[in-house]
């Protein structure tokens, strides 16, 4: 919430750490949205339903290979992008 990072406790230039922190929150980008970025709103859909991370997942506890992870996650993009 970036409102609270005007309260004087954020902006105490006697803690460092503290000011550090919001100039960090303040300038920096905290997630790109492709969704945003291109205007189609599948890329949303993408998203949600967490293709990518899935994929991961399946990797990572399923001990699936990362070729064919990647390549289910790839066929369901697809088919997103083709509905």
């Amino acid at each position: 919430m970036p409102a609270l990072l005007e309260q004087p406790f954020w902006l105490d230039p006697g803690d460092p750490h503290r000011m550090a922190s919001a100039i960090q929150f303040l300038t920096r980008p905290r997630r790109y949205s492709y969704e945003a970025a291109s205007g189609e709103w599948r890329h949303g859909r993408v998203d949600t339903e967490g293709v990518w991370p899935k994929a991961v997942h399946r990797v990572v506890a399923e001990g699936v290979t990362p070729e064919r992870a990647v390549d289910e996650a790839i066929a369901r993009v697809k088919r997103v992008f083709g509905e």
